[in-house]
């Protein structure tokens, strides 16, 4: 599906996704953010933060573990597979100060 060439399909592509995460039913959240795991583009590392506070832990896992791919931390912040809402809340803190050392003009959805 993002293996479209035509770079402004590929960001239509990716635009969609990032609605999908933040407001599609539960299969689609997870499946968007699957997705967007894969891109390894820092674009998306907004929208797999926003991911981690989702209800579905198959969603707050596929952020996850995405961010960990795409920022090469693979240890992540120690986020559990089914982790508590205190610990959603330190990861989503935790990566944000990453990312805002890599792009310190970074905005985020609350």
């Amino acid at each position: 599906a993002l293996a479209d060439q035509d770079e402004k399909r590929r960001s239509e592509q990716v635009e969609s996704l990032n609605r999908l995460v933040r407001s599609g039913p539960p299969e689609a959240r997870l499946v968007a953010t699957g997705a967007l795991s894969r891109r390894d583009d820092l674009d998306v590392v907004p929208t797999l933060i926003f991911a981690l506070s989702d209800p579905d832990p198959r969603v707050v896992k596929q952020a996850r573990d995405g961010l960990r791919f795409i920022s090469r931390k693979f240890e992540g912040f120690g986020l559990a597979d089914e982790p508590t809402l205190d610990a959603k809340l330190a990861a989503i803190e935790k990566w944000k100060t990453w990312y805002k050392t890599i792009r310190p003009d970074a905005q985020f959805e609350k």
